[in-house]
């Protein structure tokens, strides 16, 4: 099963970036899921993925700074 992102959601991504805007994206997916979706909608760099992908209780374990 498969829900796709909005059409719009890519170019409204690239906008906010371009804006200086960091976007997050916070799901119930499974990691690899949530992964995946956002590679492809421009917030995760395929690169990074492992370091920019978090569960709950990593993310808020991390500084306010982080």
């Amino acid at each position: 099963m498969f829900d796709p992102p909005r059409p719009e959601v890519k170019d409204a991504i690239k906008v906010c970036h371009q804006a200086g805007i960091r976007v997050i994206m916070i799901t119930g997916d499974e990691r690899e899921t949530a992964k995946s979706i956002g590679i492809s909608i421009g917030i995760i760099d395929e690169q990074n993925s492992n370091s920019t992908t978090h569960y709950a209780a990593e993310f808020f374990q991390r500084s306010e700074k982080e």
